[in-house]
C-alpha cells in the first residue's frame, strides 16, 4: 500500500510508503505487521517514479519521532540505511524493492530486511499545519497528478492539521 503525501506549500512532493501485512504466516499477536518508510522528496510526477532509486540514510536514528521510519512485528524496531527502488509501474501498479537496516535501539545490533513486491498507489493525501482549502490542496495536486487520476476528496482534521484524501483513480 503507498499513500502519496504532498505537504503544503512544499513545492514538491514527499512520498511516503506504508507496507502492512496480515499473511497467514505472520503469527497472530505481530499483525498487522507493518513497515513505514522515510519520506521521499522528489519533483517526479508520479508516472514517471519507475526507474527511480532513492538511497536514503538519516544520521539521528532515535527511535520516533526523530528517525521517520519504523518496522512493527511485534515489537518496534527502526529502519536506516534505506535503499528503495521503483522497479517498473503498469497503470498504478509499481514494482518496488526495498531494502533497509533495522534495529530496536542505537545500542542493539542491526538485521537486514528486504521487501520486494507489487503496491498500488491508493490515495494521495495534501496536508499542512496551516489552513488549506480545497481549492490550494487540489492545485498542489494537480503539480503531480491530472485532474482525471484523482476522485472527489475528503477533507479530515487530526489535531492542528489539515488534510484532504484524495482517491486514486487513474487506470493508466
Amino acid at each position: 500500500m503507498i499513500f502519496t503525501t504532498i505537504y503544503g506549500p512544499v513545492p514538491f512532493a514527499v512520498w511516503e510508503i506504508t507496507v502492512k501485512c496480515t499473511d497467514e504466516y505472520v503469527p497472530h499477536h505481530m499483525q498487522p505487521a507493518s513497515l513505514i518508510g522515510p519520506p521521499i522528496a522528489t519533483s517526479t510526477g508520479w508516472r514517471a517514479l519507475a526507474g527511480q532509486q532513492f538511497d536514503l540514510q538519516f544520521i539521528d536514528h532515535e527511535p520516533f519521532p526523530t528517525n521517520p521510519g519504523n518496522i512493527y512485528v511485534g515489537w518496534h524496531e527502526f529502519p536506516n540505511d534505506h535503499l528503495i527502488r521503483f522497479v517498473r509501474r503498469q497503470g498504478t501498479s509499481f514494482l518496488i524493492t526495498w531494502s533497509c537496516r533495522v534495529r530496536a535501539t542505537d545500542h542493539s545490533p542491526e538485521h537486514p530486511i528486504s521487501v520486494s513486491s507489487e503496491f498500488d498507489f491508493r490515495e494521495l493525501w495534501v496536508w499542512s499545519d496551516k489552513p488549506v482549502s480545497y481549492k490550494r490542496a487540489s492545485q498542489l495536486a494537480l503539480r503531480y497528478f491530472d485532474l482525471d487520476d484523482l476522485g472527489d476528496p475528503r477533507q479530515e482534521q487530526i489535531l492542528n492539521v489539515t488534510r484532504f484524501c484524495f482517491p486514486i483513480i487513474a487506470t493508466s
